[in-house]
């Protein structure tokens, strides 16, 4: 009866293999990282390379954080901008989004603006904005963060 197990054994492998690859590949340049306090705290960050199209996402690591945890998060920045921006709302205690927020306030107040950080992406297709006459967005919260690329 074992041998019914090696199939999810086979896959359990290749996923520990891709996610040990994607934590020894070189670390994304961190252009910013800034703290703000509004609607409980959030963190901008500003990261080297560009989305292709609006409404895209990527996946996010950063190892002093964990090395293992990796979070998606929508790209904020238009593809014409030439850098990737997040807006990443602090979730409340005990998320990895807290202790992202945590690090991005030491950070500032010690004066370092480095840490590692990977990416993996950008993802997923955009809106196809041509042929349109006009377009409304309506967006709420964080959630401004997917459409705001757009315009």
């Amino acid at each position: 009866a074992w041998h019914f197990m090696l199939g999810g054994i086979a896959f359990w492998l290749v996923d520990v293999g891709i996610r040990y690859a994607c934590v020894i590949t070189p670390a994304v340049e961190l252009i910013a990282m800034r703290p703000h306090s509004a609607e409980c705290g959030f963190v901008e960050l500003e990261m080297s390379g560009a989305a292709m199209e609006p409404g895209q996402f990527a996946w996010l690591n950063i190892p002093a954080i964990s090395l293992w945890e990796w979070h998606p998060f929508s790209i904020s920045s238009a593809p014409e901008d030439g850098k990737i921006r997040m807006c990443i709302k602090n979730m409340g205690n005990g998320t990895w989004t807290q202790r992202l927020y945590e690090v991005a306030r030491s950070q500032k107040a010690s004066g370092r603006a480095q840490i590692d950080v990977q990416l993996d992406g950008p993802h997923g297709h955009g809106i196809d904005l041509q042929d349109r006459v006009g377009l409304v967005l309506l967006a709420g919260g964080i959630g401004t963060t997917h459409v705001h690329s757009t315009f």
